[in-house]
């Protein structure tokens, strides 16, 4: 008995190609059950109809290796793996059609008597392939090939019934598409010419040549194509780490048999133990490190999401708002995802939306929040999406949607999360699941320090605006009082001057008029000051100086009332600063304190003014004999409209203070020691660093 031939090595080859997809396809599905998923039966069919398959496919390469009996008749062994061949393409078909009652977006449980007469018939097949006689095997071979056809023929006409209309492009795993129908007829017909050729030869082909090796894995992978499409970003991963972990097994199998081959025969037996110790590393941590190698090298999307989203999101700021958060977050999400489009519906906000999903499709049928919340829960994967309403179930899945998430904050719930299948897989996975409830839990968080942040800016928003509403009150009624009482009285005058023209006290009227209106006038000039833009005209000028000749110009209205005026001003002390800025806010200080000291006795009416130099600034200090500023009033005599006279608008020391700090110094206000108030401004000095700059 000779060993195999070149043809049946490369048949048992060609046969190897779709059992390592079939494997793959039986791992990853086996792998798709969830904890809290749908109890659908479709997650518990698939991994036995991928794993029949690849059993299939094994039995078939390892027949190709058996060597036939005598007289043309099959081997024992290659009998029986020839019937369990045939077996496990039974259990494949019959849990194929099985698994397609649950495809539909409605499920469509068998009854008991379809599952009866299913699985018993095909049971009697299973039996039969054990027990029928060698005679009778090409009888039993052909009413066995009819019976598969014709399960296949059926699958194929349910599930065209069950395809959606136009559905060529990626979906979720349990929806049947148009290319679906098309391969799977194409696979049909390839059964139907192989059937064909059977009958017409009048023989059972116990060993494939090589081009019917190759049209039987043809088959095979292209029914694997539907699923292994669905699962691509974790069905070519695991493809290539088993696919790399069985070469490398087999080629230290192959190697290290053919050097104890030729080993001392004392040592073979230590040899081969050698070998075992050898796959066991290859098989095992070898497979781990591959995966994550894969995983680091970012061939394919790595298993670690969780940490990617951590990356991220603490680099997410409340400051740039809910949409920019999101939006932001969603580009991270798509490409460690690698899904095509990924959205978020806010319940007190924008749309946001990355790659291709139709949200305006989802957001035209999306319920109420809470209907929504009573619906999704926590969360829903595609196989729970057939349970929802027809008119929220139809928008989701035409938007290609395969899962909604929850943007749940221990605070509230801020939206939701809708994935869109991407070209790597259409499938979440355990993992995936708790990474993506995690990243949404998370930009959750983010979501309530946005909106609270965006109450904080509405609040104070809503103060700055009552508190401007409120100065324009004050504001109001306080030129009203200011320029009523003035106008008033010269109305009365002019009323007294238009009686009598010729009274000898009309000059004396006329003065008084001529003197009430003048106040009008400066309290309309305040206000036109401090409602005016501050644009300096930046000159570097003697400090000293400008406040002497301030002084000098208001000294008559000092002597005029009986205050006296010291100043001390030494010359050569620069500044940078706008000259007639400068002059209006001496001189409002100066009126400030001259008010508040015409309250006193003639004899303890002083004012004092002194410029000096300290720490790269000249200051000016104005010190004042009166009654001082009242209790706080320290911190807001420079606010708008806060006086403690009975005239004016209690706008000059608030123009001082913003003129000041437009140029880049700072003002003060205090209580002497000794009494009275002292009021202290500071400007950057221009000194030799500044000329020679």
């Amino acid at each position: 008995m000779t060993g195999p031939s070149t043809a049946d090595w490369l048949s048992a080859g060609i046969h190897l190609i779709p059992t390592l997809v079939w494997g793959v396809l039986c791992e990853r599905t086996f792998w798709l059950r969830r904890p809290g998923q749908a109890r659908t039966r479709l997650y518990l069919l698939l991994p036995i109809f991928s794993g029949a398959l690849a059993l299939h496919y094994l039995d078939s390469a390892l027949a190709a290796l058996l060597p036939m009996g005598v007289d043309g008749l099959p081997s024992p062994a290659l009998r029986e793996v020839f019937a369990f061949r045939d077996v496990t393409l039974l259990v494949a078909v019959t849990t194929g059609r099985h698994m397609l009652r649950y495809f539909t977006l409605r499920e469509d449980p068998p009854s008991r008597r379809w599952l009866a007469l299913t699985y018993g018939s095909a049971a009697l097949l299973g039996v039969a392939a054990f027990v029928v006689p060698i005679a009778y095997w090409f009888p039993f071979q052909v009413t066995y090939d009819i019976y598969v056809f014709v399960s296949l023929l059926l699958i194929l006409l349910y599930a065209a019934r069950a395809t959606r209309h136009g559905g060529w492009g990626l979906a979720g795993l349990s929806t049947i598409r148009t290319l679906d129908i098309v391969l799977f007829s194409a696979g049909l017909l390839a059964v139907t010419l192989f059937l064909h050729h059977q009958i017409l030869t009048g023989r059972v082909l116990w060993q494939m040549t090589p081009a019917f090796a190759a049209a039987n894995a043809l088959l095979g992978l292209v029914i694997a194509v539907p699923i292994a499409v669905r699962l691509l970003g974790e069905f070519l991963r695991s493809l290539v780490v088993i696919g790399f972990t069985a070469i490398a097994a087999l080629a230290v199998f192959l190697g290290g048999n053919a050097l104890v081959d030729n080993a001392p025969a004392d040592m073979q037996a230590a040899g081969r133990l050698v070998i075992v110790l050898l796959l066991l590393p290859i098989v095992g941590p070898g497979r781990t490190w591959l995966n994550r190698t894969l995983g680091r090298l970012g061939l394919w999307r790595g298993r670690s999401l969780e940490t990617r989203f951590h990356e991220v999101l603490p680099t997410l700021s409340p400051e740039l708002g809910a949409e920019e958060c999101c939006r932001r977050a969603l580009v991270t999400f798509t490409r460690a995802t690698q899904l095509s489009g990924a959205a978020t519906l806010l319940d007190d906000g924008p749309d946001v939306v990355h790659g291709s999903i139709d949200i305006a499709t989802i957001r035209a049928s999306w319920p109420c929040q809470a209907q929504a919340a009573q619906m999704f829960g926590s969360g829903v994967g595609y196989l729970e999406m057939r349970e929802l309403p027809e008119e929220i179930r139809d928008p989701l899945l035409a938007a290609g949607v395969i899962g909604v998430f929850p943007l749940l904050s221990p605070r509230r719930r801020h939206g939701w999360l809708f994935l869109r299948a991407g070209p790597l897989g259409a499938v979440v996975t355990d993992e995936d699941a708790r990474a993506i409830t995690a990243f949404s839990d998370q930009l959750a968080l983010v979501l309530d320090g946005a909106d609270l942040l965006g109450r904080v800016l509405r609040a104070e928003r809503s103060l700055a605006q009552a508190e401007k509403l409120s100065a324009i009150g004050e504001l109001a009624a306080r030129m009203a009082h200011e320029i009523r009482n003035p106008i008033t009285g010269a109305r009365s005058l002019a009323q007294l001057i238009a009686r009598d023209p010729a009274s000898p006290q009309n000059a004396e009227h006329v003065a008084i008029i001529l003197d009430e209106l003048g106040r009008v006038e400066n309290q309309i000039l305040a206000l036109l000051r401090f409602a005016s833009r501050d644009d300096l005209h930046v000159d570097e000028i003697d400090f000293g100086a400008l406040v002497r000749q301030t002084a000098e110009e208001f000294s008559p209205s000092c002597q005029q009332r009986g205050i006296h005026l010291d100043v001390k001003a030494p010359e050569g002390l620069r500044a940078k600063a706008d000259p007639e800025k400068l002059r209006g806010v001496v001189r409002d200080l100066l009126e400030n304190a001259a008010d508040a000291v015409c309250s006193c006795t003639a004899s303890h009416r002083h004012i004092q003014l002194e410029v000096c130099e300290t720490d790269g600034c000249v200051c000016l200090e104005v010190k004042d004999s009166g009654p001082g500023l009242p209790e706080g009033g320290t911190t807001r005599v420079f606010d708008p409209f806060f006086s403690g006279k009975t005239r004016g608008a209690g706008l000059g020391l608030a123009i001082v203070k913003r003129v000041i700090e437009a140029h880049g110094g700072r003002v003060e206000a205090r209580n002497g020691f000794g009494g009275g108030a002292e009021f202290r401004i500071e400007l950057p000095a221009a000194g030799d660093r500044d000329t020679a700059a």
